[in-house]
């Protein structure tokens, strides 16, 4: 996995909403602030975008409370996805 819109993909897929679903490209644009819009969003997740700014990366990360730096990542090792997914099940148990 190395495409900007497959570790988006990703972040959806991993960090899920309380109810247990993926968040909604709006609930993403609410819970930012607006700072990003859930369609520009969805164009990074499908990869119909191609260069956002630093500051929309981070917004994004920030919102999946992940580092941003997983993003420019060139390849994504098994090992930091297991940790990744780990972080996600700490956090919908509550701890």
């Amino acid at each position: 996995m190395s495409s900007l819109a497959e570790k988006i993909d990703l972040l959806f897929k991993t960090f899920k909403h309380p109810d247990g679903g993926e968040y909604t490209y709006q609930e993403v644009e609410e819970g930012t602030g607006k700072a990003i819009t859930g369609a520009y969003v969805w164009k990074l997740r499908s990869g119909r975008a191609k260069n956002p700014s630093y500051k929309v990366l981070k917004v994004l990360t920030d919102f999946f409370k992940v580092p941003v730096s997983f993003l420019f990542e060139e390849e994504v090792s098994q090992e930091y996805l297991h940790y990744l997914k780990l972080a996600a099940q700490l956090r919908e148990a509550g701890v």
